[in-house]
């Protein structure tokens, strides 16, 4: 035995001073625990793209003028912006948007501001009847946590859209997290006034007479200060149109003399614009209502108050009797099912690790260190998380789960040592830290190693590293506070619960024997093929090298995807008709796809969109495009698994005849987890057609390998297209068509 003088280092001062050994323990648990009420909890990692997209609206306007007037005019004021490697941009009906590209490390805040300057600077060349500009980062943190749709089988879109801007749109805003309440669909107000050119060329009127003189009634005008010997105000004319009366009642100057007024050359009418994306649920006429949490916000809880908002309000009679809502998209329940699942891998894991340790070393009280040792280990982890920012999410929890076992093996082999010195000493501490001692630096040295592996990932950019950034931090927490454990508590727990002379027994028990007589089996055997081993040293090269390439060409052959398959009861159904299809028959043929999706087994609710679609704040308009959100029962209660399910509606869609069996037409069914597949689209001349022709190849996962690019011509050529003459138009998570 080593003699007292000699002990020095954090494990002896440990077994010397267990009070403070202690007390540390206990403060990291406080700081762990209060840490953890504070973690954000999301699905993944914060991530910011090193990209801003700037878009403008002119509905109504063809694709091709979109890019001559508001294209090209971004594209030329963009390219300018500070560090920007590419432009890129999609021009459709009505819409115009600029994607610009940065490299990864650059400070996107910095160049949002330096990108909406050359906006502005843009702004004044745009077409006048045009919407504002809009830019923003590609933030995935501002994609909405939560969608419902909101629908009545007697009121008309107009009205629920108003209702949820005007009404249920304020109660939401005040759920704490929450940055905005956007409702899409519905009809919006429009007023109309429909001139009668006899009228006009009668009284020698223009229109471009009629819309200046409407323009300069329709505003307030600043009157300046009105003072009195007691008061002062500032005052204002009141101009603005309030009702359809105000502006039937302009009166209009007439070139001859006196004035006339619009009431005599127009009609006024209040009425709302063209309908081209139908919007329903359930078969009835629907909104959607879209709801933002802000960027450090947790999405479960937001999510939660949301719910509970919504509940309390229909308790309250705020909602309307026939007025109903049914959520089309949640995204806290992927979090709920992978933060569970993984923190339920790691409680398994720490189960099963104090079962072996009490197997093998027949203590309760070793087994009992064990158990105390892994949920301070992780509260020491977590204090580290937050303490750097962090969130939890399955990145993080992966980490997690992953220093469970490293903690679990540093602390197995301390306890261990001081287990078999404690066995032939009688003085426990003095065998604590002896044992201890032997192992210190051995433990040391493997966990720095293992923490020497991991650093160097850190280093890595790009993609991977906005992604695994957190997993890597998280192992590297865990190797760290693992480590610290080990030498700290195991050690001073051992010494202290050993002090206590009483033995329940178990070592004893005939049961518990098996497994000491099953390693003596093992080391036997061992012991008996090691020289056979040791003698043949080429063979057992050779069958390595055999197993080694054995698992790379079966590794090859493994299925890949970014995350795991879930089967949350949700599915949606994509539909996509020949171009120049109107809107009026995508909508028919959305109608009859609606109803077989509705007489499907175990289906709840069906939201669909035709024409377009809605995603989160806004519409796209797509006429030949349409697509449905289906809600089934949960998988004990519909009796079918998810794949099952998509083969019988796959079945039942090909058999209608508004969705005929053509290479225009296609559709596809998936389920809610799949979505995040990059997608990209090749665009190429038919010239025997005299029009476009765009092929669609999706894939999981987030890099283009040699496969995926087989794939690509291989796809380019089916449709008759020389690969050489097609040109990449789009690479994004998200198609230009807004599916992914």
């Amino acid at each position: 035995m080593s003699g007292k003088g000699e002990r020095r280092g954090l494990v002896h001062w440990s077994i010397t001073r267990p009070v403070g050994t202690s007390i540390i323990a206990i403060a990291i648990c406080i700081v762990g625990v209060s840490m953890a009420g504070r973690l954000a909890v999301d699905l993944l990692p914060r991530i910011i793209y090193p990209q801003i997209g700037a878009g403008v609206r002119n509905p109504g306007v063809d694709p091709e003028v979109m890019e001559q007037t508001v294209t090209k005019l971004l594209e030329r004021r963009l390219a300018t912006t500070e560090n920007a490697i590419l432009i890129s941009s999609e021009s459709s009906e009505g819409d115009t948007d600029v994607d610009i590209h940065f490299s990864y490390g650059t400070d996107v805040d910095l160049a949002l501001r330096d990108a909406s300057t050359k906006l502005d600077q843009a702004r004044s060349a745009l077409p006048e009847e045009a919407d504002p500009p809009t830019i923003g980062k590609r933030d995935p943190s501002q994609i909405p946590v939560l969608n419902f749709a909101v629908s009545s089988p007697t009121r008309d879109e107009g009205w629920l859209k108003r209702w949820c801007e005007d009404q249920l749109a304020r109660q939401l805003l005040t759920v704490e997290g929450v940055a905005s309440v956007d409702v899409a669909g519905g009809l919006d107000r429009e007023i109309q006034v429909w001139l009668d050119p006899e009228r006009l060329r009668s009284y020698r009127l223009t229109v471009s007479e009629l819309l200046t003189r409407v323009r300069e009634e329709n505003q307030d005008v600043a009157a300046g200060r009105l003072q009195s010997t007691s008061r002062e105000v500032v005052s204002k004319t009141k101009g603005k149109f309030a009702t359809p009366a105000d502006i039937a009642a302009v009166r209009l100057p007439l070139p001859g003399g006196g004035d006339v007024a619009l009431s005599d050359v127009a009609e006024v009418r209040d009425t709302h614009l063209d309908e081209r994306v139908f919007a329903r649920l359930d078969g009835k006429p629907a909104v959607q209502v879209a709801i933002s949490k802000q960027p450090d916000a947790n999405t479960v809880q937001v999510v939660d108050g949301c719910n509970r908002v919504l509940e309390r309000l229909k308790r309250d009679g705020f909602f309307p009797p026939d007025v109903t809502t049914q959520v089309t998209q949640d995204q806290a329940f992927f979090v709920r099912a992978s933060v569970s699942g993984v923190g339920q891998a790691a409680a398994l894991g720490g189960g099963l690790a104090m079962l072996v340790v009490f197997l093998f070393l027949r203590s309760v009280r070793r087994t009992l260190i064990i158990g105390t040792a892994i949920p301070i280990s992780i509260l020491g982890c977590v204090a580290l998380m937050g303490s750097s920012g962090l969130t939890l999410n399955i990145m993080s929890l992966g980490g997690l789960a992953l220093g469970i076992g490293m903690l679990v093996d540093n602390a197995i082999v301390m306890l261990e040592n001081i287990d078999r010195h404690q066995r032939e000493h009688p003085d426990a501490v003095e065998a604590a830290h002896v044992g201890a001692g032997e192992v210190a630096s051995a433990v040391v040295a493997s966990t720095v190693t293992n923490l020497a592996s991991v650093a160097p990932f850190l280093l890595i950019t790009g993609l991977a590293a906005l992604l695994f950034r957190e997993l890597l931090l998280t192992i590297s927490f865990a190797i760290v506070v693992s480590l610290v454990v080990a030498l700290t508590l195991v050690p001073m727990l051992a010494a202290q619960l050993f002090k206590l002379k009483a033995s329940s027994g178990l070592e004893r028990a005939r049961i518990l024997s098996v497994v000491p007589a099953a390693m003596d089996a093992v080391t036997r055997a061992y012991r008996a093929v090691l020289p056979g081993v040791l003698r043949h040293r080429a063979a057992v090269l050779v069958a390595s090298v055999l197993v080694f390439v054995g698992a790379v060409v079966f590794a090859t052959r493994l299925g890949n995807e970014f995350l795991p398959q879930v089967d949350d009861g949700r599915f949606r159904v994509s539909i996509e008709l020949p171009v120049g299809t109107p809107v009026d028959v995508t909508n028919r043929a959305t109608l009859a796809a609606e109803k077989v999706v509705r007489e499907l087994p175990a289906v709840r609710h069906v939201f669909a969109a035709a024409g377009g679609g809605i995603w989160g704040r806004g519409m796209w308009v797509r006429p030949r495009f349409a697509s449905m959100e289906v809600e089934v029962e949960p998988r004990r209660s519909r009796g079918m698994t998810a794949s099952a399910w998509l083969q019988r509606a796959q079945a039942e869609l090909s058999a209608l005849p508004e969705l005929p069996d053509f290479s225009g037409t296609r559709y596809r069914l998936q389920g809610e987890i799949g979505r995040g597949g990059m997608g990209v689209v090749y665009a190429a001349e038919d010239t025997t057609l005299g029009r476009g022709v765009a092929i669609k190849v999706l894939r999981d996962g987030l890099a283009r390998d040699g496969a995926q690019r087989r794939l690509e011509r291989e796809s380019a050529i089916m449709a008759g297209l020389e690969h050489p003459g097609i040109v990449p138009v789009h690479d994004a998570g998200t198609l230009p068509d807004g599916s992914t």
